[in-house]
């Protein structure tokens, strides 16, 4: 077992907390710091001449002073890197209706008012079905994670979500950074960036010691780094003299931050145009700029796409029903558009979501659970039901149902089954990957 999993050097001089004390919300500095918007929303979009011709030069000084430009040759990432794409089911996803124990009679008994008609399920197995509106990606191949929570469950949001975020089962505080943070770190090589969220706010799980791991809620918002005019050549003149470095103060933390931010820009003004095909979505548009993100060959290892709506207490019925179109359609695509790419064998879509529901409706809704289902996605999936779903005739002393894979084996199955990382270099506790899912 690696120990190294539990940073022990202090480190006072992180960027991204040093900026997010100052508040620095600026264009530049406010990349360093996961979901600060660059720009306000009246911000133009990059100009097909502008993006045409390149990036934009960016008068960038190294630490000795000499300028670098280093986002043109960062882009001269090999193809064939394996990157991941989480899509995270921000609320709860409902593990009981998307995948259905249609055959028996216990979701019957659970569901008799807001379930789902058997009949209209994907069948599988001839036990277990599918959403009927996750049919797109059935098509395309759709691998589904059975029980997979913690074996020490906590039906709070925010436990749950913070667990997640760190790859901690039980809570344990093993971990100063994200898991995904830490997988950056691991993969991390030229890259200027090596994981981003599509997302506003800040993402713990992408919390990162040493690799670059950035908030992009919108391209477009990079506009000033890109554009030839006057002002946005002075604007970028003047934060490169910002970042210059003068010494290991923790204000050359700050300058730092200002570095990061005018290459990540100006890669950013430079990715692929639009994408077309997706459905009219704000999730959906959010894949469509990852899938710029990936096209673009910048390096980019790991994302994060939020999709909210998952804790349906009430009025779950047509909630999670639309959810699971949204995400059908979204994600479906996506992977259609990588495909088109020619990268569909480097490209995994993988869901988390912070906990399942119980399995007995209160009503109209249903309410925190226990352990749910993971949706894998993409070329290099192999398709159908892995590990063991939850056992319906035993549930917890709370009525909820079991977890049969714990979450640190979803993760080490993400980190070393796809990724290619040792999973006891970002794991702890039971790191065996779950054989199978990847062809």
């Amino acid at each position: 077992m690696n120990q190294n999993t539990t940073p022990t050097r202090p480190r006072p001089h992180d960027r991204r907390q040093f900026l997010r004390f100052l508040g620095l919300g600026a264009v530049g500095t406010g990349a360093a710091v996961a979901g600060v918007r660059l720009l306000p929303a009246s911000a133009g979009p990059v100009t097909p001449a502008a993006t045409a011709a390149g990036t934009a030069p960016v008068a960038l000084l190294d630490r000795a002073g000499e300028p670098v430009l280093r986002p043109e040759t960062a882009r001269n990432i090999p193809p064939g890197q394996r990157t991941l794409v989480v899509v995270e089911l921000d609320g709860g996803n409902d593990g009981v209706d998307t995948l259905v124990p249609h055959s028996g009679p216990h979701y019957r008994r659970w569901r008799s008012g807001i379930g789902l008609d058997p009949n209209d399920v994907i069948d599988l197995d001839g036990q277990y079905g599918l959403h009927p509106n996750l049919a797109g990606l059935h098509e395309r191949g759709l691998a589904v994670v059975a029980g997979v929570g913690s074996e020490q469950p906590d039906l709070s949001h925010f436990e749950m979500a913070a667990r997640w975020a760190a790859g901690d089962s039980a809570g344990a505080g093993l971990y100063r950074e994200g898991f995904l943070g830490r997988c950056c770190d691991a993969l991390r090589g030229d890259e200027i960036v090596s994981g981003v969220s599509l997302g506003w706010g800040s993402v713990p799980a992408l919390s990162s010691a040493d690799a670059l791991t950035m908030s992009l809620p919108d391209p477009d918002g990079f506009d000033a780094m890109v554009r030839r005019d006057l002002w946005a050549s002075e604007l970028r003149d003047g934060l490169a003299l910002m970042a210059r470095p003068r010494d290991e103060s923790i204000a050359d933390v700050a300058r730092r931050g200002i570095e990061d931010a005018l290459e990540f820009g100006s890669l950013v003004g430079a990715l692929p145009s639009g994408s077309e095909g997706y459905p009219d979505d704000e999730f959906a548009w959010r894949l469509a700029t990852a899938s710029r993100v990936i096209r673009s060959g910048a390096g980019v290892r790991v994302l994060h796409v939020p999709l909210g709506g998952f804790d349906t207490h009430a009025e779950h019925r047509w909630q999670h029903d639309d959810l699971m179109r949204r995400l059908d359609q979204g994600v479906s695509a996506f992977l259609d558009e990588i495909a088109a790419a020619g990268m569909a064998d480097d490209v995994v879509v993988a869901t988390v979501s912070e906990f399942g529901r119980r399995p007995l409706e209160n009503g109209s809704g249903t309410d925190h659970g226990a352990a749910s289902v993971a949706l894998l996605a993409g070329a290099p999936v192999r398709p159908g039901i892995h590990g063991e779903p939850s056992p319906l005739d035993d549930l917890d002393e709370e009525d909820n149902l079991r977890s049969t894979v714990d979450m640190t084996r979803y993760y080490a199955t993400l980190s070393q089954g796809w990724l290619g990382l040792d999973a006891d270099d970002v794991l702890t506790g039971d790191t065996r990957p779950l054989q199978g899912v990847f062809t």
